[in-house]
């Protein structure tokens, strides 16, 4: 596979990066969910890092699949090999940073490249305007803004009500406490780059910009798979329970995902004002 409809530029890099990731994942993941005593974090790290091996597993193969059919033009597949490919980059730079050193550290950095620049080649040669014709008026371009917006909004207060009274009170915040590390590549991940990122494509969204739609889409895939990877550690591996906003972030992040994929393509030959792209028009 070269080029594709939804790109216009030669996408080989990216396919060859994708099959290396998925692999990668297994030999990252499968000792983690099966071997006991791999990681030498606490306790309750150790399981909610072994349930994520979990979801790992299950993310292989859908980036695969995802990356085939973005190959054969399909724009709904695009948004999600974007997306998961984010997940891999967001999940494994908080292993690579985070986690006591253990046998499986340079498969980490490995994942954390490659997924880093098949996002930069993704970005770079994904043909916008072929992938902004999926969207049009049927597009639930408010619901998704909307979402970005929670999402963003959420977590930026979870992470300051742990960071600003450390601040102030000259202690250590209580998450990094737990962590038992001199840094949280959490809040750092979310604060720096993904709440900005989430705040932007729902102001993009609301204002019905292509971009807007296709970074929402993929940081809604982003958000799915990084909430579900957070419930099975718990009850898999320790005697945490699920934590009921996590789970209910993966919820409703499907439900918007999977409103969006389903409303493109449809109505795409509703009229549109002269002068205006599909995309552009108001839902």
């Amino acid at each position: 596979m070269k080029t594709s409809s939804v790109s216009k530029g030669n996408l080989t890099p990216a396919y060859a990066m994708s099959w290396a990731m998925g692999a990668l994942l297994i030999v990252a993941a499968l000792p983690g969910a099966l071997i006991t005593g791999l990681y030498k974090d606490p306790a309750k790290l150790v399981a909610v890092d072994r349930g994520t091996d979990v979801v790992a597993l299950a993310v292989a193969p859908a980036l695969v699949i995802s990356m085939i059919l973005a190959g054969r033009g399909s724009a709904r597949a695009l948004l999600v090999w974007a997306g998961l490919v984010g997940w891999v980059l967001y999940n494994y730079v908080i292993y690579a940073f985070s986690l006591h050193f253990n046998p499986l550290f340079l498969v980490y950095v490995a994942l954390v490249s490659l997924s880093t620049f098949t996002l930069a080649t993704l970005i770079r040669r994904m043909d916008l305007d072929a992938v902004a014709a999926d969207f049009h008026s049927a597009t639930p371009a408010r619901v998704l803004a909307g979402f970005l917006f929670l999402v963003g909004g959420v977590f930026v207060l979870i992470w300051l009500s742990d960071v600003l009274p450390a601040t102030f009170s000259g202690t250590i915040p209580q998450r990094l406490k737990d962590l038992q590390t001199v840094s949280n590549p959490v809040e750092i991940n979310d604060l720096a780059i993904v709440m900005p990122l989430l705040f932007v494509a729902g102001i993009w969204a609301w204002q019905h910009k292509p971009a807007g739609y296709v970074i929402g889409g993929a940081l809604t895939t982003l958000a799915a798979v990084t909430m579900t990877a957070l419930l099975p550690g718990g009850p898999l591996f320790g005697t945490v329970q699920m934590d009921p906003l996590y789970a209910a972030v993966a919820v409703l992040s499907f439900a918007v995902l999977g409103l969006l994929l389903w409303r493109m393509g449809r109505e795409a030959g509703a009229a549109a004002p002269a002068g205006l792209r599909p995309a552009q028009v108001g839902s």
